[in-house]
């Protein structure tokens, strides 16, 4: 990185990579990308001790759940008091929606998966499940908001949030969606 003699230059590119590739609003967003810039990052010598430990705990969240890898297994609370988890949903594809009660883009979301024929179709033919999880773990809040959730997904919550507490998914904005295969990959 030639760019790290000029301090100047540096902090600049370093602020821009962050704000397109890290950034759940940027168009640019890139996980896989923004790996490659903090590896290059903390390898340059010219960030903070606090910058350094900053970004190599952010790391491992980024290599979670990556294209083509299985997708990390959780437990959650569905509407009728039993638990399961993603491992246990079987159809040839699972959308896994992290969202939250109130949140607008959630409800836009919710609103056009719920409104699209396409979906429909897949959903009524069991080639598609869709595993809606509140992850913060407030059971009124997340009660309170079951009408929302068509009845045709799988509407859970993570009771113990280990989601968030354990770092299992990058949730840096809601929603958050990955789309599974049958292995959960």
């Amino acid at each position: 990185m030639r760019l790290k003699l000029n301090p100047k230059v540096f902090e600049f590119f370093k602020y821009q990579f962050e704000n397109y590739l890290s950034n759940p609003n940027s168009p640019a967003r890139n996980d896989l990308y923004y790996e490659i810039v903090l590896e290059k990052l903390i390898a340059s010598g010219k960030l903070t001790p606090d910058e350094v430990t900053k970004y190599e705990s952010l790391l491992p969240l980024l290599r979670k759940n990556k294209p083509g890898t299985e997708a990390t297994d959780f437990k959650y609370l569905m509407t009728d008091g039993t638990t399961s988890n993603l491992k246990s949903i079987e159809a040839p594809f699972t959308l896994l929606m992290f969202y939250e009660p109130g949140c607008s883009t959630c409800e836009e979301t919710i609103e056009h998966i719920k409104n699209n024929p396409g979906f429909n179709t897949v959903l009524e033919n069991g080639a598609l499940k869709i595993l809606a999880v509140y992850p913060d773990g407030n059971m009124d809040i997340w009660k309170n908001y079951q009408k929302n959730i068509p009845p045709s997904w799988i509407n859970g919550l993570d009771t113990d949030q280990s989601v968030v507490s354990k770092g299992l998914y990058m949730i840096k904005a809601t929603p958050t969606i990955y789309l599974l295969d049958k292995t959960k990959r």
